[in-house]
């Protein structure tokens, strides 16, 4: 079991660095520990005309926020029996497989639960960051160009499944096309639209009567560079279990425990653009 905890110690921070990185600023800490996040001020300083020979002008000054963010803990437990083992019908490399799969599920369905409660109207999030309706390529520039607008210039990306990008398309009017060599053709995401760059979010299953969790119909506009919009945290995996005669059946109990967070806080602005049509 000191193996499976460190095979999952290695695996599952390089997972959810990548696959997380265009939006999610995570962490990871000791058992125990928290993380505090500085979060820079959004707004400008005010520039008013001045005259000559002034002493004392409007002074300004701003200030940093902060924000605590407590690992939670997240458990599975699962159970063999001693003959399975002895026959040597069950595998270890199984255990490990599926036990980093279901993390890394519930812990990409937090942060992507963080992301959509945060791009809220619901939670007084800006309205002007949320557009909802049939995809228009002017809709979605204006959008675009309003967050790198109030993110001091960073141009943001377009994030979304696979199947809502396929709908980030320009204009008919623009006269565009699409040749398709027969021999040996591609139909792709667009990497770039109207210069702003196409980033896949890959799709995962919510558990539900076989449904996704990202929506398909919905397109989030961020900037990386200014400041990721959720922030997360995990700490190491603890491990406990039983010897086998502790039970009467003979079947020994694994449970893996792994504590995490995810919070929807940034100093940069994002957009969500929900298509209906």
């Amino acid at each position: 079991m000191a193996i499976v905890n460190e095979v999952v110690n290695s695996l599952i921070p390089q997972y959810m660095t990548n696959s997380l990185s265009p939006f999610v600023d995570f962490r990871t800490v000791g058992y125990g520990d928290t993380v505090k996040f500085d979060i820079k001020p959004r707004t400008l300083y005010v520039v008013s005309r001045g005259g000559q020979g002034e002493r004392v002008s409007f002074r300004q000054k701003s200030y940093k926020g902060n924000l605590i963010l407590t690992p939670e803990e997240h458990l599975v437990t699962v159970f063999v029996d001693m003959a399975s083992v002895l026959a040597k019908k069950e595998d270890l490399a199984d255990f490990i497989r599926l036990a980093v799969i279901s993390i890394e599920r519930e812990m990409t369905v937090d942060a992507i639960k963080a992301l959509n409660e945060g791009l809220s109207t619901t939670n007084n999030y800006p309205t002007q960051f949320i557009e909802t309706g049939a995809f228009s390529a002017q809709t979605a520039i204006k959008l675009a160009q309003r967050v790198q607008a109030y993110n001091y210039g960073a141009k943001p990306v377009f994030m979304g499944s696979a199947a809502a990008l396929s709908k980030v398309l320009p204009d008919y009017s623009a006269g565009f096309r699409m040749e398709v060599a027969g021999a040996d053709g591609s139909v792709r995401i667009m990497k770039d639209f109207y210069g702003y760059e196409l980033i896949e979010l890959t799709q995962i299953p919510s558990g539900n009567n076989f449904g996704m969790l990202l929506d398909d119909n919905t397109l989030y506009v961020v900037s990386p560079s200014v400041d990721k919009v959720v922030k997360g945290v995990m700490s190491p995996t603890l491990t406990n279990g039983n010897q086998f005669y502790d039970n009467a059946d003979i079947t020994s109990n694994f449970t893996l425990r792994r504590l995490w967070n995810f919070a929807f806080i940034s100093a940069g602005y994002a957009g969500k653009y929900t298509i209906t049509a």
